[in-house]
């Protein structure tokens, strides 16, 4: 099976090399940036290099059917000075899908203003953080659109700080536990009830992926008797 592990240091080193990359294509503070990203460590990478500049990312459920492109054609529509950060297979699918619907022009629009995962010199100067204010927003969280048009909730950083506290003091975690999710980073649960909760109590978290558990659920049980997951 892969695993991979990143420490808490690491993955602040690997975003702000990432944050470098996007500020030297000229994504700065309150921009938007939305995350198309099915890798769990790509995302977390762009996410944590997004708050660390004051970017604001906005995390979309990656998929290739119609409907996901859809949405990612609404949502993009919907923002203001917005990129997305893909990967190349996923880009392909989408230019495919524009085609395919005769939504070239604003398939292309979408297309100028993408960020390959893949292609950004993050080993480059990394990136130059900014101190955020707790009014700022944090990133903004997409419902499903499944009764309309996608709807943004903006989340500042107020917000998540005293969510993400609420959560560890009612759970009680500390940084001897260790967690283990399949829930995908671009719900709520996923990212605030999981991941920024256990990072802001310093405790060991792994994901495993989303489809993974959906084909084989009890892999996750194996996986959190092996890990002895609190």
């Amino acid at each position: 099976r892969d695993q991979r592990t990143l420490s808490f240091k690491r993955l602040r080193q690997r975003a702000l090399g990432a944050l470098g990359a996007l500020q030297r294509r000229g994504i700065s503070r309150g921009d938007a940036l939305i995350l198309y990203l099915g890798d769990n460590e790509r995302f977390l990478e762009m996410f944590w290099a997004c708050l660390l500049g004051g970017i604001v990312p906005v995390p979309l459920a990656p998929g290739s059917n119609d409907e996901h492109w859809r949405k990612l054609l609404r949502v993009f529509a919907q923002l203001d000075r917005a990129s997305v950060c893909i990967d190349a297979p996923a880009l392909e699918r989408f230019d495919a899908f524009v085609a395919a619907q005769g939504q070239s022009s604003e398939g292309a629009s979408l297309r100028a203003r993408t960020v390959i995962v893949g292609g950004l010199d993050i080993a480059g100067e990394p990136g130059e953080p900014v101190q955020p204010d707790p009014s700022d927003i944090a990133f903004i969280q997409y419902s499903s659109g499944s009764t309309g048009d996608p709807k943004g909730v903006m989340l500042t950083h107020r917000n998540l700080t005293i969510n993400t506290a609420q959560l560890a003091a009612g759970a009680g975690y500390t940084d001897r536990d260790s967690v283990l999710s399949w829930m995908p980073l671009s719900h709520d649960m996923g990212l605030i009830g999981f991941h920024l909760t256990l990072l802001s109590a310093g405790a060991s978290h792994a994901i495993m992926r989303t489809e993974l558990f959906a084909r084989r659920p009890l892999l996750w049980l194996e996986l959190a008797s092996q890990r002895r997951s609190t």
